[in-house]
């Protein structure tokens, strides 16, 4: 279907990284019913977002006369190209969203100047690692033990070559570690033994999915401990009712935050898989996106054993980033506690503990990150604020200039993990 109105902009640097002081060029295209028009008067906001003080900056043009426009990077940080198209009237014009709401119709492009600049807003807390280390004694206080084991059905096109199972794992705190394990059927019957991938769920209440491959144990694991395979009605009444606004759950204190648990039952997932029988005892790969990718950070900072991460669009990085002015991380704890009439002072040193920052100082294996530089759930300053300060030699990240908070996995990711499972290195 064609769509009536389009604008297309490109940056002259593809992958949108820059370096400040230089001078960002954006080839600005607009089309109607698919059919370029390059006469279009258009409206133009810049959009610097990593400032402690938002500017908003507004330029009139004609894609005819000026197709090219030019925005000064001076500061390290992102910046959004936002484009409206005037209707007859002057006004911009607005689309529906759901009901009787409207929105602008706009269309953006982000880009990031000096990203290597984009730094922890706050020290690491001294007894950080001291703290972890006291949580993993308490939860080795709690045997590993298999809870419950049910063989789950698996789709008409995996019969035959894979098993799968639902699987509850004893963990501290209030819930156990819930998830999804799947292997392929030789693997099950003892003839090889095969790597391993963690996946974890972005935010929100879901069951843990079923995933296959061919050469590779696979667990999924949900969030938050509870029951797989129900109906979506089911999570639905969850996420209203006793899981509703669990990302603040317990804030002011590293004791009763909600996230500690949840960090414990990755790392009881971790352990799990480590003394499976089938495992080839070599690789642990950890996949996650958004808040799957802040437990992935989390996991493959506090377990040596992790070989391999993939965290896209990572949550829960730079979280106090918004004390000092500059966009915030989900779960935006900070945020929610000013307009809360929480204890900011509390809030603010609870989520040192929590923040995906500080586990990613110790993850020392390969990793795989990506950020979406339109992305303000979780800004690509505050994903590069973890990515700069892994010590790993072998880290790499992929930015998307036209893509926010979905869809902004690492490409390159898919076939390193393809040629590890066929037997690479």
């Amino acid at each position: 279907m064609t769509v009536l109105h389009e604008v297309k902009i490109t940056p002259d640097h593809a992958d949108g990284l820059y370096t400040s002081g230089e001078t960002a060029m954006f080839k600005v295209e607009y089309f109607r019913n698919g059919k370029s028009c390059p006469d279009q008067f258009l409206l133009a906001f810049i959009h610097h977002l990593a400032y402690p003080v938002r500017r908003r900056d507004m330029i009139k043009f004609s894609t005819g006369k000026q197709e090219k426009l030019s925005v000064e990077l001076k500061e390290p940080g992102s910046t959004v190209l936002e484009i409206l198209i005037p209707g007859k009237n002057g006004r911009p014009l607005r689309r529906k969203v759901s009901g009787e709401k409207t929105h602008y119709l706009s269309f953006s492009c982000g880009i990031i100047a000096s990203p290597e600049k984009c730094l922890p807003a706050v020290d690491k807390p001294e007894d950080f690692d001291r703290f972890w280390e006291e949580q993993k004694k308490e939860l080795q206080k709690v045997p590993l033990r298999i809870l419950e084991k049910n063989a789950v059905e698996i789709p008409e096109e995996r019969k035959g070559g894979f098993l799968a199972w639902d699987m509850k794992i004893s963990c501290a705190g209030s819930m156990p570690v819930s998830g999804y394990l799947t292997m392929p059927a030789d693997v099950a019957a003892g003839k090889r033994k095969v790597p391993v991938v963690v996946s974890y769920h972005g935010g929100g209440v879901r069951s843990s999915i079923l995933s296959f491959h061919e050469n590779a144990i696979w667990f999924d694991v949900n969030a938050h401990g509870i029951v797989n395979g129900k109906e979506p009605s089911f999570y639905l009444e969850l996420s209203r009712n006793e899981l509703h606004k669990y990302i603040h759950r317990g804030l002011g204190s590293r004791d009763t935050f909600y996230f500690k648990d949840m960090y414990l039952r990755l790392l009881r997932a971790q352990e799990f898989v480590r003394q499976l029988p089938e495992w080839n005892r070599k690789d642990l790969i950890l996949s996650g996106g958004s808040q799957g990718g802040g437990q992935a950070l989390a996991g493959a900072g506090l377990d040596p054993h992790v070989t391999l991460v993939h965290a896209w669009v990572p949550a829960l990085c730079n979280l106090n980033h918004y004390r000092k002015g500059y966009s915030s991380s989900w779960p935006c704890s900070l945020y929610y506690s000013n307009q809360s009439n929480l204890d900011m002072d509390k809030t603010a040193e609870c989520i040192r503990y929590f923040d995906a920052v500080n586990f990613a100082r110790n993850i020392r294996c390969e990793i795989f990150m990506s950020a979406g530089l339109l992305d303000s759930t979780c800004p690509p300053e505050n994903v590069f604020a973890a990515y700069n300060v892994i010590p790993s030699g072998k880290k790499t990240i992929y930015t998307h200039p036209d893509k926010g908070h979905l869809m902004a996995s690492n490409p390159c990711f898919p076939e390193r993990l393809e040629k590890l499972l066929s037997g690479g290195k």
